[in-house]
């Protein structure tokens, strides 16, 4: 029984690394380019919801390194701050993924902290997996933390293969408002069109990158209560 649990842990974590290399590649080769009419990520989200009749919704920023969904309010999108003053092909598909979700979720019943990626609850069961993963390597004693951790992550995985669907409606949403932008040119449109497609895999790639997204929030955090101490 040991032997399947492992062989189907090792199994989800090569899939989601995979999955991260995939986007992370995507993503780096969008960061060479920038939009001909340097259009800023926060312009981008602000058209795409007037045009959905959002006018009420506020676009901020969110300071701190890049990670993964930043969550959602009815009256409030954020994005990352440098999706929200970039003009980076990447950080434009970016921000019409992160839009598209808003408009998503503006009509989800689901709590956010139960949803697939972006939701703290799932990371955090994906963080306390990687934890106690880590701690079963310390010695037989801790060989039962180990197995409980590749259960716990079993479980966020198999949460985020079933957030896949919705990923993918999202992603459509997201195509059909590049595919009504002014501003890009087709060329630059089809770049950004590879970026979100492989953006719909974020489920997969956040379980892979949890450890990081949370670690680089709390050197953030630290940064800034630093700042402000000064």
């Amino acid at each position: 029984m040991r032997e399947g649990l492992k062989f189907f842990w090792m199994a989800s974590v090569i899939a989601s690394a995979f999955s991260w290399l995939y986007q992370t590649l995507v993503r780096n080769s969008g960061n060479r380019f920038r939009g001909r009419r340097q259009v800023t990520g926060c312009e981008l989200a602000r058209q795409v919801l007037d045009r959905a009749r959002l006018n009420r919704t506020a676009v901020a920023s969110a300071r701190g390194p890049m990670r993964g969904h930043l969550g959602f309010s009815l009256d409030g999108l954020r994005l990352p701050e440098k999706v929200y003053y970039g003009t980076q092909l990447s950080d434009s598909a970016q921000a019409l993924h992160e839009t598209a979700h808003q408009l998503e979720a503006s009509q989800s019943v689901i709590p956010r902290a139960l949803c697939a990626p972006g939701g703290w609850i799932l990371q955090a069961v994906v963080m306390a997996s990687w934890f106690l993963v880590l701690a079963g390597f310390l010695g037989p004693a801790w060989r039962g933390a180990g197995l409980f951790g590749q259960v716990l992550f079993l479980i966020g995985f198999c949460i985020a293969v079933t957030s896949l669907p919705r990923e993918r409606t999202v992603t459509r949403c997201a195509l059909s408002n590049l595919a009504a932008l002014e501003g890009f040119g087709p060329d630059e449109k089809i770049r950004m069109k590879k970026i979100l497609k492989a953006l719909r895999w974020s489920p997969l790639t956040e379980a892979f990158s949890a450890p990081w997204n949370w670690i680089s929030k709390g050197v953030s955090f630290g940064v800034s209560e630093s700042e402000r101490i000064r």
